[in-house]
Order: structure tokens, then sequence, then C-alpha cells
């Protein structure tokens, strides 16, 4: 993904972590997999250091306690995946714009080569950036 909006990086974050905790409520991915994907202490420093919203790296940082939560107190691990998923179904009400032209009409999907990618547009200016611009 390609964009100069951080609030459209974040949109996309938030759906991917849903996404991943939904994965581990359906017990079709395993926290380990989940630490592998997402759930990491330098996936979370790195994106707060890109300024990404607090409720999307607390996510992550709950999300790297999983394991912890899961070995120690079982019967919790529901309760605590219910947690990131409401603070992340919040984060993504919250957002007011609408990407269904920019996914459908703008983007490119790439399946010529053994690298898949997923390539949007560059903006107008040619200048990829992480502000709101």
């Amino acid at each position: 993904m390609t964009t100069c909006k951080l609030d459209e990086i974040e949109y996309f974050l938030s759906i991917t972590l849903l996404g991943v905790i939904e994965g581990i409520l359906s017990k079709k991915i395993s926290i380990d997999e989940a630490e592998r994907i997402f759930f990491s202490p330098a996936i979370a420093a790195n994106l707060e250091e890109l300024g990404i919203d607090y409720s999307i790296t607390k996510s992550i940082w709950l999300g790297t306690e999983l394991e912890d939560v899961y070995s120690l107190i079982p019967e919790k691990l529901n309760e605590s995946l219910l947690e990131i998923k409401h603070i992340l179904l919040s984060k993504i009400s919250s957002y007011e714009f609408n990407l269904y032209n920019y996914l459908i009409d703008e983007m490119n999907i790439n399946l010529k080569s053994k690298s898949y990618q997923i390539i949007a547009p560059l903006p107008e200016n040619g200048d990829i950036t992480l502000d709101d611009e």
C-alpha cells in the first residue's frame, strides 16, 4: 500500500490486526503465529516511532502479552482478545473517509512473479510520506 495519509495507514493496520484477532478467536491462527505476523515489541516500537495512533500500538502491545495470559491464566485469554478487538473496532469506526474507490479502482495486484505485491498509485506529486498532508 502506498499512501501519504497516516490515517489510511492506521485504518489498514487496524483492519489487519482485527483479522489476526479473529483468527486467534476462531482458532485458525495460533498465538505464536500472531506474534510472528504482528504482535512483537519491535513492530509496536517502530509504529510508535512513526507516530501511529496509540490505540493501534496499544493493541499490538496487548497482543505481545497473549502468550503470557494463555500460559498463566488461560481462562482470561478470550477476555484479552475481546479487549483488543474492542479497541480496534472503536478505532476503525472513528474514521470518516470512504476508501472504496481507492481500493477497488486504483489498486493493482501483481501476481506475475513469485513475489506478490499489492500496488496502489503514487500520490500526484510523487512523494511518499507519513504525514497528514
